[in-house]
């Protein structure tokens, strides 16, 4: 996510636990971007199954 953000931003899949599934690690989407050196933000979903 850091390489991804720092890179100028774009999307990461991964696995995650999903809290509202008992915590069953499941495969996440997210969009990541830089702010500055020191923040980097983003936002995700679960991917549906």
């Amino acid at each position: 996510m850091i390489e991804m953000a720092q890179s100028g931003g774009g999307f990461v899949r991964y696995q995650y636990l999903d809290p509202s599934d008992n915590n069953t690690v499941k495969p996440k989407l997210s969009y990541v971007v830089e702010v500055d050196q020191s923040w980097i933000i983003g936002s995700g979903i679960y991917d549906p199954e």
